[in-house]
């Protein structure tokens, strides 16, 4: 006999509204061209201070950027941050908001969710984000969904890659780039090296 699957447990969620087109997918790919229109977003608008910071955070990695986008698309969420995310305690139990599923290489949501995640720890007048909160998370998405050495390599760059594509979405969007986002692009370089697993390195 098999045996019987855990009851279902009803988690309260907003009513669905369908916006753009049905099921959400949309036409573009995270890739090297859509780095180098975000770049140009920030560069055409961002005061001169807030322009010069930012290249000095994000130049450095351009390669490292560019590379880790250059890999094998998929579908993926797009938006995936705690926002996005259903939990029943410890466990997540579901992933809202599927109007994106752009197309980009596998490791772009966790760089994205790790953006975001420093954004908002920094956006709560936090000092700064603990290095431990992004490699329990990389630890347990790797547990269930083991990365690649190359996808754990890209992840850094992924991350701020992420960072520079929302600062180009609040400017172009809401015609703002809050200095939360420029201090997360800030964070992410100084902590570059470690936004990834360091077990697969000695791999």
């Amino acid at each position: 006999a098999h045996p019987r699957p855990p009851p279902q447990q009803e988690i309260p969620v907003a009513v669905p509204v369908l916006a753009g087109c049905p099921f959400g997918v949309e036409s573009w790919t995270a890739g090297p061209d859509s780095l180098a229109t975000s770049w140009r977003t920030a560069q055409d608008r961002l005061p001169a201070t807030a322009r010069t910071e930012l290249s000095a955070h994000v130049r450095p990695h351009w390669d490292a950027m560019a590379r880790a986008l250059s890999a094998a698309p998929q579908r993926v969420h797009g938006d995936v941050h705690g926002g996005n995310i259903l939990t029943v305690g410890q466990q997540v139990t579901g992933i809202i908001d599927c109007d994106h599923l752009p197309l980009a290489p596998r490791g772009y949501d966790l760089g994205y969710y790790m953006a975001f995640a420093v954004h908002w720890w920094l956006d709560g007048d936090q000092p700064t984000r603990p290095i431990g909160e992004s490699r329990h998370l990389l630890t347990g998405y790797h547990a269930v969904s083991p990365l690649t050495q190359a996808e754990n390599e890209a992840l850094p760059a992924l991350a701020l890659v992420s960072a520079l594509g929302l600062i180009d979405y609040f400017i172009r969007e809401h015609d703002l780039a809050e200095e939360s986002w420029l201090r997360t692009a800030r964070w992410i370089d100084a902590n570059f090296g470690a936004l990834k697993l360091p077990a697969l390195d000695r791999a």
